[in-house]
């Protein structure tokens, strides 16, 4: 996968160290977030709301952060580190949801 984020961005940062966290193998694209990078065509091909951080997954679909809390929620869902439980954070399971419901996430 790859993190295209800005590395003063905590948002941004949040989901980097979750990924290094788990071991997980990703390259991390850096957005110039001052010069409105976010704004090119290019990145909004990706992200439309023009936001970081924003993870492109390996079979090339885009997981875009409109929540940066439910990108690192999936991501530890998604590679069952820590028996991770959804029941014990009302709150990111909402924001799980609001993903799912959103993006083709299987």
């Amino acid at each position: 996968m790859k993190i295209y984020g800005g590395s003063i961005s905590g948002n941004c940062l949040k989901v980097r160290w979750v990924a290094d966290r788990l071991g997980l193998a990703y390259d991390w694209g850096e957005v110039d977030i001052p010069t409105s990078q976010t704004h090119t065509p290019a990145y909004l091909a990706m992200n439309p709301a023009g936001q970081v951080p924003t993870v492109v997954l390996d079979d090339g679909g885009p997981l875009s952060s409109f929540a940066d809390v439910a990108l690192v929620a999936y991501t530890r869902i998604a590679h069952h580190e820590g028996g991770f439980d959804l029941a014990d954070h009302p709150a990111v399971k909402a924001w799980v949801g609001r993903v799912e419901a959103a993006l083709p996430i299987a």
